[in-house]
């Protein structure tokens, strides 16, 4: 008698910010596709939640800690865990040209202020249900324009600015969190018209090989790497 096995594929709970930026919510959208349970949030307007493609998404300011903590019971409440979060966060002032071409200075503190600062209140409010995954992976959606010498643009001074920090926190965060379990991956989305998605760079395991040691410092699973979509190395 043939004994029919069935096979069972566990979703994953993945959790993208920044809905409003292409590159974000084309992530979203791919994951959604291959069945994972997708939450995801607008930061540039606030409004009840709302189902597009099969990604439940809702509108917050990333500061309002209600708002924020809000969302996060729910996903809470309905899927236990956040296996993935995705991070994107773009913002950019109206008036930012290059260095000498005047700028609204307050209109530049407050993008730093919410690209920083609300990409770690969103970090912070999800490490929760992170650390009950068994997956605990953060990913970073970023630009070249941060890197020392492959940036090739002088304005966006602000955005600019607060990549660099939010690299320097994805640093923080990977020395703090990697000994619990955590992975972390940091994509450049330039330019993608062909070449690696982001969901799949981030749905990679990044050991050169199976059998590696975990305490092999040379693979891009025990560093942090910034690599693009034809999977070069771009340096910080």
């Amino acid at each position: 008698m043939a004994i029919l096995e069935e096979v069972f594929i566990m979703e994953k709970i993945i959790l993208v910010s920044g809905l409003e930026y292409p590159e974000a919510m084309e992530t979203a959208i791919w994951y959604a596709q291959k069945g994972n349970k997708v939450y995801g949030c607008y930061t540039d307007r606030t409004h009840d939640s709302i189902i597009t493609r099969n990604v439940y998404a809702v509108g917050i300011n990333l500061l309002d800690k209600l708002q924020l903590k809000k969302f996060i019971t729910q996903i809470e409440q309905e899927s236990f865990k956040i296996d993935i979060l995705v991070l994107c966060a773009k913002r950019k002032a109206e008036d930012d040209g290059a260095i000498g071409t005047g700028h609204i200075y307050q209109e530049l503190l407050n993008v730093l202020d919410y690209n920083i600062n609300g990409t770690w209140a969103m970090v912070e409010a999800a490490l929760p249900l992170l650390r009950k995954s068994e997956l605990k992976r953060i990913a970073f959606l970023t630009s070249t324009c941060a890197s020392i010498n492959w940036t090739d643009s002088t304005g966006d001074f602000a955005y600019h600015m607060s990549l660099s920090a939010l690299h320097m926190m994805e640093k923080l965060y990977f020395n703090q969190l990697r000994p619990e379990g955590f992975s972390f991956r940091c994509f450049c989305t330039d330019n993608m018209e062909c070449g690696w998605l982001p969901g799949e760079y981030i749905e990679q395991d990044l050991y050169y090989d199976e059998r590696e040691s975990a305490k092999n410092i040379h693979c891009d699973e025990n560093r942090l790497v910034m690599r693009d979509h034809h999977y070069r190395e771009i340096p910080w």
